[in-house]
């Protein structure tokens, strides 16, 4: 879990009760000051001046960013404040700090060795992302507070505790796979959506393997966590970002969807995948037709069984899907010496339209670089187009890459833009 250093500052504890929030989520020093720009600093990075709260870092740590004052030599200085998070061990804190502007982002060096950089989207949105020195990355969206007064900008950060930016849907679907055969179903999904007005893409995240309850996956028991909700709110920050929607559905079985769970041993091998894609094909067409999603604009990706369920589904509905992102792609562990994997790849490459992105890293234990150089050879000898892209500097399991944000958002916004589906 990510660490931030503690600080254990009395005035601001002293500050804090005397403005008596008792909700409060984010200190700032009752010093706190807004300096408008002057007209030598251009018009987009004077966007930036002024104070934003409103949202925690992945959606966790509450935070706030005051930017006091933009020189004209493009340094700033901010004020960076935190609120307390269980999950992430912090206390509440601020720190005064000078920043610079490059490529029309603000970078600011944190006292713990991560660096934050902000961007200002086109919804009015301060983009924030969080690196650690070892390159894992969380995001946070802030909202802009409309004041200079201290003792405003103190309240409304104080107040603005982190609210979810997903809302829970349900989508049915109707199955002619295995035993849900004849039953209409209820799938859970998490929805993000733009802001951003009118139809914009959609990036679909489909999840992985977790297991049966009673099995080990990475060493754990899994009594609970094959049950397990995945909403992945790190990764649909990111996409969030370039102006998509993202929707993450769970299939049968899996979280609160209803039905069997037909991704393991009771099921037969065709109709373990089978039911993934019945179950996306379903997701895809309700959201076709919501009213803020573009149909010709879909992505879909995933990781582990998410990112050869995405492969094998633009394969067999190839006008449908406009990009497709294997992360760690497998069915099957290697493990296991099947050839499942590569003959469905293989079978997916001579049929799917749209050029594909895959993301492997090395230290993948149930997707090896090896099995993932073999599944692309047989994937593009049977037709199949696409680039295969060794991640690097994962730390531990690299089957883990989904998660480390910041080891692959170059290559996915290199991808999207040469799909022209983000500006």
């Amino acid at each position: 879990m990510l660490t931030i250093l503690r600080l254990a500052l009395a005035s601001v504890y002293l500050w804090f009760a005397s403005i008596a929030v008792a909700s409060a989520q984010v200190p700032l020093p009752d010093d706190v000051s807004v300096t408008p720009p002057t007209g030598d600093v251009s018009t987009e990075i004077a966007a930036f001046n002024g104070a934003w709260a409103g949202d925690g870092w992945d959606g966790s740590v509450p935070h706030a960013l005051v930017v006091e004052r933009i020189e004209s030599d493009g340094s700033a200085q901010v004020m960076y404040a935190l609120g307390a998070s269980h999950d992430w061990g912090t206390e509440p804190v601020w720190y005064r700090l000078t920043g610079k502007f490059a490529e029309h982002r603000l970078v600011v060096a944190l006292p713990d060795g991560a660096t934050a950089d902000y961007a200002v989207l086109p919804d009015g949105v301060l983009f924030g992302r969080r690196t650690l020195a070892a390159g894992w990355r969380s995001y946070v969206r802030l909202k802009h507070i409309p004041s200079v007064d201290p003792h405003e900008i103190i309240l409304a950060a104080a107040a603005a505790a982190p609210t979810p930016i997903w809302e829970e849907i349900r989508i049915p679907v109707h199955s002619e796979v295995g035993s849900a055969s004849g039953q209409t179903l209820m799938l859970q999904a998490t929805l993000y959506r733009t802001s951003l007005p009118g139809r914009r893409p959609l990036a679909v995240l489909n999840h992985g393997y977790a297991g049966k309850p009673g099995e080990r996956h990475w060493g754990l028991l899994l009594p609970s966590y094959a049950n397990q909700t995945f909403r992945y709110e790190e990764e649909a920050r990111f996409f969030l970002a370039l102006g998509e929607n993202v929707v993450v559905p769970m299939r049968k079985g899996r979280g609160a969807s209803e039905g069997p769970y037909l991704e393991w041993g009771e099921a037969r091998p065709n109709d373990t995948i089978n039911s993934g894609v019945e179950d996306l094909k379903a997701v895809i067409s309700y959201m076709d037709d919501q009213p803020y999603v573009d149909p010709q604009r879909i992505v879909v990706a995933g990781v582990s069984r998410g990112g050869i369920l995405s492969v094998v589904y633009a394969s067999r509905y190839p006008d449908g899907v406009a990009g497709v992102i294997n992360f760690s792609g497998g069915w099957w562990y290697a493990s296991t010496g099947s050839d499942t994997n590569t003959r469905w790849f293989a079978e997916a490459g001579s049929e799917i339209k749209v050029p594909t992105l895959w993301l492997y890293a090395k230290g993948d234990t149930f997707s090896p670089l090896a099995d993932a150089e073999q599944y692309f050879e047989a994937f593009r000898s049977a037709g199949g187009k696409g680039r295969l892209i060794e991640v690097h500097g994962i730390t531990g399991e690299g089957h883990a890459l989904f998660g480390w944000t910041g080891k692959w958002t170059a290559e996915v916004t290199d991808y999207l833009k040469g799909l022209s589906l983000v500006p």
